[in-house]
């Protein structure tokens, strides 16, 4: 079963992801900050997770940089609407996603973490 955790300040964001990404193979965990998300962290290993960039007082950067340091092998999906530029993951599975994006592509990038 992958594990996946999505953070994101925006709650109605949270219910979509989960209601979308949702299938019998997946424990979908979710949090509205950054700071929840890493105290989810401590707490359990996430095969995967999906957070937004700009959050409140913690951003998602923070969060990557907390599982980069702590949970090398967790995939990481940064997720923002700005043109940042391109940033150097440590696990090359993660992903920058820059909205707009299709749920489906993004739930086929999951489904390949599947297998």
């Amino acid at each position: 079963m992958l594990k996946i955790l999505v953070i994101d300040d925006e709650k109605e964001l949270v219910e979509l992801y989960r209601d979308i990404l949702s299938s019998k193979n997946r424990k979908i965990v979710t949090s509205s900050s950054g700071d929840g998300g890493i105290k989810l962290l401590q707490q359990e290993h996430f095969d995967l997770v999906l957070s937004d960039k700009k959050m409140g007082k913690v951003s998602g950067l923070e969060v990557l940089d907390f599982v980069e340091s702590n949970s090398p092998t967790t995939v990481f999906f940064l997720i923002t609407g700005d043109s940042s530029k391109e940033i150097n993951f440590k696990n090359e599975k993660s992903k920058l996603i820059r909205k707009p994006f299709s749920f489906q592509e993004l739930n086929k990038i999951i489904v390949k973490l599947e297998h």
